[in-house]
């Protein structure tokens, strides 16, 4: 079986994450289980939903590497990611009428087409958190087990713990979940890879830290004043000079 890569695991991660969050209606009829050793094969024994309104940012590390720091917000129908590429920054802003990029840099924006991702040109990977729960499903159908660990604290709120494992044979991958009691928003996860019965080293590890339930504030979802519009292909042209 070939060894899981950078992109396998960030499929599987986000797999993880958002099939449960936004796609699967039967997690969020599944109450917390109360078996500290509860084991299912079917479904999962917890509902993970992400808040109607919120702010926070997002930790991710790898093998490794340098964390990459985002800033994440929703107010219902619109969210927001301020992230950074190549030492630029950028904010995706989707709301009903269409997704949005923004060169904070620059001062541009452009209005991408639904099948159109939130990456330069010259990158070979996908912005996480721009991968559609439909896209992912169709990418990959793996087996799944999950089990209640235990009750935990994280960023100070209630937490409880829980293991998922997808794939059989030699090779699986295992993704341990912190769920905010309050919430059901998935707050912390390690995933890794464990290849005859040996857990790999450097799991990749998200982490929803400073979290703000609420609305966010008043303009959050709108483009600058100063900022002018330009076609996709001239964004990048303007970016990159």
């Amino acid at each position: 079986m070939r060894k899981i890569g950078r992109h396998d695991l960030l499929v599987i991660l986000s797999l993880t994450v958002l099939a449960f969050t936004t796609s699967c209606s039967s997690c969020r009829r599944n109450a917390l289980s109360t078996n500290t050793n509860t084991s299912n094969s079917n479904a999962p024994p917890f509902v993970a939903r992400e808040p109607a309104q919120y702010r926070a940012t997002r930790v991710t590390t790898y093998a490794g590497a340098p964390p990459q720091q985002t800033a994440i917000a929703r107010d219902g129908d619109r969210s927001r990611i301020d992230f950074t590429r190549d030492g630029k920054q950028f904010t995706l802003i989707e709301t009903p009428a269409g997704r949005i990029l923004v060169s904070n840099d620059r001062a541009v924006f452009a209005r991408l087409r639904p099948d159109q991702a939130a990456i330069t040109p010259s990158e070979d990977e996908a912005l996480a958190p721009d991968l559609s729960t439909a896209r992912l499903l169709n990418q990959t159908d793996l087996p799944a087990d999950y089990r209640r660990l235990r009750t935990d604290q994280f960023g100070g709120r209630a937490v409880t713990v829980f293991q998922v494992t997808l794939g059989t044979g030699d090779t699986v991958t295992e993704s341990v979940l912190w769920i905010d009691d309050e919430t059901s928003f998935p707050l912390k996860q390690e995933l890794a890879q464990i290849t005859g019965g040996v857990r790999q080293p450097n799991p990749y590890i998200t982490e929803i830290r400073e979290l703000i339930i609420g609305p966010p504030p008043a303009g959050w979802f709108d483009i600058p004043a100063a900022f002018h519009e330009t076609a996709v292909n001239e964004f990048w042209k303007v970016v990159s000079q």
